[in-house]
């Protein structure tokens, strides 16, 4: 297949976990001889992780966030006889790892660790919204 052209449209599937795939960097494409190559953003070098400062940060961002998520009326039943501080030490390596930090994730996928719970498409757009304005009041640029 010839890497795209200025009158052809990069064709991307559709991210199994949009909420992670939208916190990656700048998107790339590669070509047949040639590395990845950025798509015309503007962005520092710095990863989301170092931009939000580091370990002590992402512990700053976890805590915030679940202080949004389980004082919201209608995510916190969702909560209720769960092991926050298992759950935000959880939450901590995934958002480093998410973030391109120097620990990887291996705990289980998002749909693993969240099947069965009766998670509507509501309660995880409104989760998604606390971490956007969680992100937000900690500074990270929107193209991040």
């Amino acid at each position: 297949m010839p890497p795209p052209g200025p009158d052809r449209r990069v064709s991307q599937p559709t991210p199994r976990y949009p909420m992670v795939v939208s916190l990656q960097r700048t998107p790339t494409v590669h070509g047949p001889d040639q590395g990845p190559k950025h798509l015309g953003f503007s962005v520092s070098d710095m990863t989301i992780y170092e931009e939000l400062g580091g370990a002590e940060a992402v512990s700053a961002a976890v805590d915030l966030f679940y202080r949004r998520v389980l004082s919201d009326r209608l995510l916190s039943p969702y909560f209720e006889g769960v092991d926050t501080a298992h759950l935000r030490a959880h939450q901590r390596a995934f958002m480093t790892a998410a973030f391109d930090g120097p620990q990887a994730y291996s705990g289980a996928s998002m749909t693993a660790a969240h099947a069965g719970r009766g998670i509507t498409k509501s309660a995880f757009g409104l989760v998604v919204g606390h971490l956007v304005a969680t992100l937000k009041e900690l500074g990270v640029s929107p193209i991040s």
